[in-house]
């Protein structure tokens, strides 16, 4: 089936971290750990083997952390579905201050005062003693079987019924866990660039998925930047684990400055949508459709010429034809309309000091370019508290704007590979 697909979000998600030198491994068992404090249990104090026989998943959370909080629900509701054959256990790591009194009151205030929290009936442990055996960091699961051997380490959407029904039966997955190294982003990815980096001449390395090493900014897209050569006139453009439509916009922002570049301004055109957008869990997607770039080039070059060696570079690598062209496109104009005099003053603190703020925040919501036709330079006096387009262009006109949805004629850059065929 051929697919034209407009690139709306960027891919970037929380992945695995720097695991500590004293993480246990898959296939190890851990030792029958004493839990000193767990609160909504029937006991204060637990020790691993109180849950024998039981699939064991420990979910690192934190008071900070939104996608933990916000994924509670969904933890809550397998606990309740498979009943005593498992227990899912939330962890606070955070105790480096220690465990006293007041940590427990703020943590079990904090969790009866949260909308989300409090609707759950899961224990939550405040121990460290994980810590010594796991990362103290947040937003990953530990499967433990029941004979507390670890079986795997992963993010939650691998957290499911499929997934938990197979570990009951005994059919062990074989998901690949990531023991990331510290990447250090003075040095070339790639030893081949390093030999290039005191000519005068451009030079690149590719390569798919590298396993093994990330940077510590938490993210699957990795590093990507450009490093300046002190000791020879090169600059060098690294990208590390990048999916395909962020490796080309991370070159053009980095080279040439040009964020306009958002999401609604590039196309994808492809029969085979996989290989640009998620179709499974995102760890597994990510070995077989990302991949490594690196670019060493001479400072004296400008940045667009250096621009458009890049993208042809990877063209050629990629098998295909990534341009910039300007196009028709889908968009929305902001406009006044005849009650804007007469509109209403929101609540005291929703107000937009700048148009443009406003702006930003439309086309956030609706995924499309907004032009702003209003010629408002004061404060606009709408405070938008709705999540769909429809509900945001109802809003807008209570409060004398009207948001049109037209066509302009605008520059993109379009991604079309080999696999596709127009139908124009």
């Amino acid at each position: 089936m051929k697919v034209k697909l407009i690139y709306l979000v960027a891919i970037v998600a929380t992945s695995l971290q720097s695991f500590a030198q004293n993480s246990l491994k898959i296939g190890q068992q851990l030792p029958d750990l004493e839990i000193n404090k767990i609160l909504y249990h029937k006991s204060e104090k637990v020790k691993l083997s109180d849950f024998k026989g039981k699939l064991i998943l420990l979910d690192f959370w934190s008071t900070v952390c939104g996608p933990c909080i916000a994924g509670m629900p969904k933890m809550d509701s397998l606990q309740k579905h498979f009943g005593d054959k498992i227990a899912i256990l939330p962890i606070y790591p955070d105790l480096k201050g220690g465990m006293d009194n007041k940590l427990v009151t703020d943590l079990d205030s904090f969790w009866h005062s949260n909308d989300i929290l409090s609707k759950t009936s899961l224990p939550s442990i405040l121990d460290d003693e994980f810590a010594r055996h796991f990362p103290a960091r947040v937003a990953y699961q530990v499967w433990i079987d029941s004979k507390r051997v670890v079986r795997a380490i992963t993010s939650s959407e691998y957290v499911n019924k499929k997934e938990i029904q197979k570990m009951l039966d005994g059919i062990y997955p074989d998901w690949e866990t990531e023991i990331y190294t510290f990447y250090d982003d003075k040095h070339p990815i790639f030893k081949e660039t390093r030999n290039y980096l005191n000519k005068d001449q451009f030079h690149s390395e590719f390569s798919g998925y590298i396993g093994g090493i990330n940077d510590n900014k938490d993210r699957i897209n990795g590093y990507q930047g450009i490093v300046d050569d002190k000791v020879s006139s090169s600059l060098r453009f690294s990208a590390l684990n990048m999916d395909i439509v962020y490796l080309y916009r991370s070159l053009i922002s980095k080279l040439t400055g040009n964020i306009s570049l958002s999401n609604s301004k590039v196309i994808v055109e492809t029969s085979d949508s996989s290989k640009y957008f998620i179709n499974t869990y995102m760890n597994e997607w990510c070995r077989k459709n990302t991949y490594c770039y690196e670019a060493v080039f001479p400072k004296s070059e400008s940045k667009d010429k250096v621009q458009q060696k890049m993208i042809k570079d990877l063209n050629s690598r990629l098998g295909l034809n990534a341009r910039f062209e300007k196009r028709l496109v889908n968009c929305w104009t902001l406009k006044k309309n005849s009650a804007f005099g007469k509109r209403q003053y929101q609540e005291k603190g929703s107000s937009y000091e700048k148009m443009k703020d406003l702006v930003s925040d439309v086309q956030y919501i609706t995924g499309l370019k907004v032009f702003d036709e209003t010629s408002i330079k004061d404060k606009i006096d709408v405070k938008l508290n709705d999540t769909t387009t429809d509900q945001i262009i109802s809003q807008l006109k209570q409060q004398g704007l009207d948001l049109v949805k037209e066509q302009r004629l605008l520059e993109v850059f379009v991604i079309t590979d080999k696999s596709f065929k127009s139908t124009i």
